[in-house]
């Protein structure tokens, strides 16, 4: 009969670091897949709904991994937890209250909801800035608080940006609003990315995510 090994006390079932990593990974590609997939440009991403097919199951797949993911995500604190559960149900609302491509009461909802996405994800930015601040090996967690700064100033500016596109028709040649929704889910995957302790030159070797265990030294 197969005898399954006990972790480790310390070990917890969800790795939160994989999480991140999940995180990252789709916030990194969901624009370009939505856009690759699509048949011709798409003015925002959530226009993906519009494009139907392969475009729209990636767009409402990812944005469905990520509510079950933030859901999941506890965070290093009380604010974090809380933010992850309110990120879960506006990914939700972006998934589930589609945009119809003109303005309308459901599109209205559909950018309240994007719009509050977007607000958590720099204020995650900004939880990530300040935790790094207390970490060990200080020159490392300089590396990282520089990151989580760019990414979190660099999403408010998309939102401000695609806001008045929206409210003022600025810059109607730029497709601002899918351009600055694209930029600002690579920052915030950038952020994550880093914040998984995946990558060498911003972690100290005893900070690293581990992929496997590594093997024990034969005497």
């Amino acid at each position: 009969m197969l005898e399954c090994k006990k972790r480790d006390e310390d070990k917890h079932e969800i790795d939160y670091r994989t999480m991140k990593l999940m995180v990252a990974a789709i916030s990194l590609t969901l624009s370009g897949l939505t856009l690759y997939f699509a048949e011709g440009p798409l003015a925002s991403i959530s226009h993906a709904y519009c494009a139907d097919g392969m475009s729209r199951d990636i767009f409402v797949g990812f944005l469905f991994a990520i509510a079950a993911i933030m859901s999941a995500h506890n965070g290093a604190d009380d604010c974090e937890k809380v933010a992850s559960r309110l990120a879960a149900v506006s990914a939700l609302g972006v998934a589930l209250v589609p945009t119809s491509c003109r303005d309308d009461v459901a599109s209205t909802w559909h950018f309240l909801f994007a719009a509050a996405v977007f607000a958590i994800l720099a204020w995650f930015c900004w939880s990530f800035y300040r935790r790094a601040g207390t970490k060990p090996h200080p020159e490392y967690a300089a590396r990282r608080k520089i990151v989580y700064g760019i990414c979190g100033i660099g999403i408010l500016a998309m939102m401000g940006l695609i806001a008045a596109h929206k409210f003022f028709g600025l810059w109607p040649a730029f497709n601002v609003t899918f351009n600055g929704e694209a930029i600002g889910l690579a920052l915030f995957g950038v952020s994550w990315l880093v914040a998984s302790h995946f990558l060498p030159y911003f972690d100290h070797p005893g900070e690293r995510m581990k992929v496997t265990k590594p093997p024990v030294p034969q005497a």
